[in-house]
């Protein structure tokens, strides 16, 4: 928790004063230390949501193989590099990464951003005077041979005062042990970072900030610049407690509180010493008591329980001191203790936060050091700060008679307590506007500012930070806290509800999602939605722009980048039999997905796609609710939801039978023209989709991408049960038609259009992955040409012979080798063809516009519907087939492109549906009332605001 909050802090201070910049903090709660922060993670999410939690999927470890929580912890550090390298990755998709602020015990990371050209700085959670001991660490490591606990000598280094060497931070002692050789690296690494930030102020530790900056505790290399933005402490917590009430009935700096940290724990004779001094002390004082640690094993990582004050402490201790004392179990709010009037002085483990909070108010310190670096705190507190007395401990025990020595000692003496007054004055001083802190806070952002000046885009993404911390210390820019043991007291916080949605990857399946999402917030702004994004490394044509641009422009959406999971495509015959095992294999960073969220969210709903059906399992175990969005229309999910009835009574494949399929709601479907995934009873496919159907039934609900009056027979045939005879069919929503804005306003082909007359052109577009042979778009060109018609035509370059290219994007085509020689200058008056892709909805938009040949992907219906444009069927893959039939024989609103054997179009075919659309009178009416009906379901009080209202009720949160 040390490390967790002062990165919080730093990020709260960036963002206080650089608020254009975006701040990504990094989580890892590790299973063997399970002592949840999530009160205080929810509790900055909703105090401070400029701020967001990435959390990291745990790496289970075997902790009987670690002989203590720091060795356990700096494996776990070692092994998350890869999944920190996903969350980078991840995170650069929708910003571009100024800088990744990382704690010294997560420098395994420094390895992963180095990969990514990611600058790293590390964020110092302890003082100038510890850092300056760890960048000497190498050379003293080179200079001796034997291990400092057993030297018995006095080390000098740097800018500190001599330090015995028993007193060195507790990883250095043992020069045999794993974590002096891992914090060895970690230390060898301190100067290569690009900066080290640290939580101190100048005037604190002079000497130490001198000797860094002189370059002497790292002779043999260049020392990073340093900047000293402390002191960075939390705000005062829970006002509330019973103890500050207590401490506003005691006179002015007359209690002495006792505290010790998370960690700090006593054993049953020591709490006995510590009681017996405070009562012989005659002090006002507050003391923290926590249970003594356990001697089982297998409870070394797990917080302690409340403390039994009548077994722990003396008999009758609690009586004879109640007119003067206050004993509080486990935890107090230091921060709002340290500045009541009546605290004179801190008995204190010497933590940094703990040091910097009573500095910060101005007391007194009793040092009383029991582990890290704290040993060495209280020399340089001692010795060169001149702001704490010693407690003295013989055999690692400190008697009764000392903590009475020490007690009254700190109450009576004037001259420490006008040392603390004095640092009290000049921390404030440092923190104000123009102090040291706010200016090195300036130089610190007015170097990231300069290593970004070799970045062209700048103004196009938002700046991002990553904060790394640890469960010791902590990163800034992308920070993985490592949680306190100790449960915090929960914060009363009202917990945003979330929804969370989860997409199938492919760019139809995610901006869907994304309306989706988009679609909720603007009726409903209260929610908060959150997209779960995976983007496989098999088919990396990426959807960064995309994200990005949904980043920048609606940001109520967070985006949730999942790991991916590296296959072996060659064990896949599709991209669909990869990609459906990829969701298998993803269950579980799912499941780790929808656990962080919860942290710092209600999740009230869970939204998957149908491929994404193995994430309904990880769902249940959280016991959220889950919905399907069925991103095609009506009749493919009546078709869908029967399918499984259909396997029952059937024994062959579909693409074998020769027949008409006759499910309800639908017309007449040719066997041969279902959806691909069906057609083949023995492929891997057929087998994932059958289960993905047959779970459809179990979900809360059914979102479906359509309107009542666009497919009434089909959502009838559903919502009368027909579709699943055996068991009740969930409620389904109709909320569409769900499209995408407009896109660039600025591509040449609407320029042309606007030249062009009225409903004159037909515009063909075949979506991302419609790829046609070099002699079908030699066909398309001649019956394009023989028509007469104007045209717009998006050519992609034909699907590449060799296996590994099939899950990469296409270059970009060359027209003169693929299109008849001399079409481009013989159709140059009344056609124009454009490379890859076109802006489709602000195309269809346009009035010149009066027939489109499509792929019968449903968005592009659905664009085409919304703008009242007629079109010509040529499906090619996944359920487009039977869209053709429906938008044929059903919608009445399409053509259809007749194929001869083979799967070939021939140019006669092209040229009689090209001109047959722009002439067919009737289909064009049709067309324009489908749009007036989507307009109607779409304005206020229509059937998909209705079904949208009702999907919010079901959910309870109307």
């Amino acid at each position: 928790m040390g490390h967790l909050i002062p990165m919080v802090e730093l990020g709260k201070l960036i963002l206080n004063h650089h608020p254009s910049f975006s701040v990504v903090l990094l989580t890892l709660i590790p299973s063997f230390n399970p002592a949840s922060t999530a009160s205080y993670v929810r509790h900055i999410s909703h105090t401070f949501p400029a701020i967001t939690f990435h959390h990291l999927p745990d790496i289970p470890l075997d902790t009987d193989l670690y002989p203590t929580m720091g060795a356990a912890m700096f494996e776990l550090f070692r092994r998350s590099a890869t999944n920190i390298e996903h969350a980078l990755q991840s995170i650069s998709l929708s910003s571009h990464i100024t800088v990744f602020i990382i704690d010294l015990f997560c420098t395994p990371a420094m390895t992963v951003a180095t990969k990514l050209n990611i600058p790293v700085y590390s964020f110092y959670t302890s003082g100038a005077c510890c850092l300056a001991q760890y960048l000497y660490f190498p050379t003293l490591h080179r200079t001796t041979t034997g291990s400092f606990k057993d030297m018995n000598t006095l080390i000098h280094s740097p800018g500190l005062p001599p330090i015995p060497s028993s007193e060195l931070p507790s990883p250095l002692l043992d020069r045999t042990s794993a974590v002096y050789s891992d914090l060895l690296v970690f230390c060898e690494q301190l100067p290569k970072s690009a900066g080290i930030i640290v939580n101190t102020f100048d005037s604190l530790e002079p000497k130490a900030i001198k000797a860094i900056t002189d370059g002497l505790c790292v002779p043999d290399q260049p020392t990073p610049p340093i900047y000293t933005i402390g002191p960075l402490i939390a705000a005062g917590g829970d006002g509330s407690h019973e103890c500050l009430n207590w401490l506003d009935l005691q006179p002015s700096q007359s209690v002495v509180y006792l505290c010790f940290g998370s960690l700090g724990l006593f054993s049953s004779h020591q709490l006995k010493e510590i009681a017996t001094g405070l009562e012989k002390s005659g002090q006002r004082f507050l003391w923290v008591v926590r249970t003594p640690p356990s001697n089982n094993k297998m409870d070394r990582f797990q917080p302690p329980p409340e403390p039994d004050l009548d077994l722990l402490l003396p008999e009758g201790f609690l009586d004879r001191t109640r007119d003067r004392g206050l004993v509080v179990k486990t935890w107090a709010p230091q921060v709002a203790v340290l500045n009541k009037d009546s605290v004179g002085g801190f008995v204190t483990h010497c933590g940094w936060n703990s040091v910097l909070e009573a500095v910060i108010a101005g007391v007194p310190m009793v040092a009383w050091p029991l582990y890290a670096e704290q040993r060495l705190n209280k020399v340089v507190l001692v010795e060169e700060m001149k702001l704490a007395l010693p407690m003295e401990s013989a055999g690692g025990k400190v008697s009764a008679a000392e903590v009475e020595k020490r007690v009254r000692q700190l109450m009576e003496d004037k001259g420490i307590r006008e040392v603390a007054m004095a640092r009290k004055e000049e921390a404030a001083m440092a923190m104000s506007d123009g102090g040291s802190s706010r200016q090195a806070l300036a130089n610190l952002v007015a170097s990231w500012c300069c290593s970004l000046s070799s970045h062209p885009f700048l103004f196009d993404f938002d700046f991002d930070f990553g904060l790394l911390p640890s469960s010791y210390p902590i990163c800034s820019t992308i920070s993985v806290p490592f949680f306190n043991p100790i449960p915090l007291p929960s914060t009363p916080t009202t917990t945003m509800a979330t929804i969370v949605l989860y997409p199938s990857p492919g760019m139809g399946h995610l901006v869907s999602m994304v309306e989706l999402g988009k679609l909720i917030l603007n009726h409903h702004p209260s929610f908060s939605v959150v997209l779960l994004t995976l983007i496989p490394s098999f088919n990396p044509a990426s959807t960064a722009s995309y994200v990005r641009h949904i980043s920048h422009t609606f940001p109520a959406i967070t985006f949730h980048h999942l790991p991916d999971i590296p296959l072996d495509t060659d064990l896949y015959p599709t991209m669909g039999a990869a990609m459906f095992e990829l969701f298998r294999r993803s269950a579980t960073n799912i499941e780790h997905a929808l656990q962080s969220i919860s942290l710092s969210s209600h999740i009230t709903v869970f939204i998957i796609d149908l491929f994404c059906t193995p994430a309904m399992t990880a769902a249940a175990n959280l016991n959220i609710p889950v919905y399907y969005f069925f991103t095609s229309g009506a009749c493919c999910l009546a078709q869908f939801l029967y399918f499984p009835t259909m396997h029952r009574t059937t024994t062959a494949s579909f693409r074998d039978m020769n027949t008409l399929i006759h499910s309800p709601g639908l017309p007449p479907i040719p066997s041969s023209e279902l959806p691909s995934p069906l057609l083949d009873r023995t492929s891997a496919v057929y087998s994932d989709l059958l289960v993905f159907c047959e779970q459809l039934p179990k979900s809360a609900g059914i979102i479906v991408n359509t309107f009542d009056s666009l497919e009434p027979k089909a959502i009838k045939a559903i919502t009368d049960g027909l579709c699943v005879p055996d068991q009740p069919t969930p409620p389904i929503y109709t909320i569409g038609p769900l499209i995408a804005a407009g896109g660039d306003g600025s591509h040449e082909c609407l320029n042309w259009l606007d030249l062009q007359p009225s409903q004159s052109v037909v515009y063909l577009c075949f979506g991302s992955l419609g790829l046609f042979s070099s002699h079908q778009l030699k066909e398309i060109a001649t019956g394009l040409e023989k028509s007469g018609q104007r045209f717009l035509w998006v050519v992609r370059t034909p699907p590449s012979n060799n296996k590994m290219d099939r899950f990469q994007p296409p270059p970009e085509p060359d027209l003169d080798l693929l299109l008849p020689e001399g079409f481009l200058d013989r159709t140059r008056d009344r056609g124009l063809v454009v490379k890859t892709w076109a802006p489709q909805v602000a195309v269809l938009n346009k009035d010149s516009v009066g027939g489109f040949v499509t792929h019968c992907g449903w968005n592009s219906v659905l664009e085409a519907v919304i703008a009242g444009v007629p079109m010509v069927a040529w499906p090619l893959y996944a359920e487009q087939r039977f869209n053709k039939v429906v938008m044929v024989e059903d919608m009445k609103v399409a053509l259809p492109m007749e194929e001869l054997d083979g799967g070939m179009v021939a140019a006669m075919e092209v040229e009689k549906r090209v001109r047959q659309v722009i002439e067919d009178k009737s289909l064009r009416d049709a067309a324009k009332a489908r749009k007036e009906e989507a307009a109607m379901a779409m304005s206020d009080g229509g059937s998909s605001g209705v079904a949208l209202t009702k999907f919010l009720a079901s959910c309870g949160q109307i």
